[in-house]
């Protein structure tokens, strides 16, 4: 059974290609009054690929890539819409992070 929702939630998942970038956006999060706040760190997506370098021919010539991302997870509760929408605001203009956010509404069935 489900209980019922007193406060709106708000998860942010936020995802980078450099820790430096995640933990400055961290550090300028506007932390105002909230009911709670959670962060919870999730780990690091490794993706390794091989590309051969030439077209023809020499097949032992290859060059290696990782693509590493860095990521986590924020959770905020609030019983003020005005202190959420700001955040969200906020946090909107991230360039160089890509941000998942899932609001919660007190009151609906999702």
């Amino acid at each position: 059974m489900k209980e019922k929702l007193s406060a709106f939630q708000c998860d942010v998942l936020y995802q980078s290609t450099s820790p430096q970038s995640l933990r400055e956006w961290l550090m300028l999060l506007p932390m105002e009054s909230f009911d709670s706040m959670k962060i919870v760190g999730l780990p690091k997506n490794l993706k390794r690929f091989t590309v051969l370098r030439s077209p023809l021919g020499n097949k032992k010539a290859k060059d290696q890539y990782e693509h590493i991302q860095y990521g986590g997870l924020l959770r905020l509760t609030t019983r003020e819409p005005v202190l959420l929408l700001r955040f969200l605001q906020s946090i909107s203009s991230s360039g160089l992070l890509k941000l998942r956010i899932k609001v919660t509404i007190p009151g609906s069935s999702s």
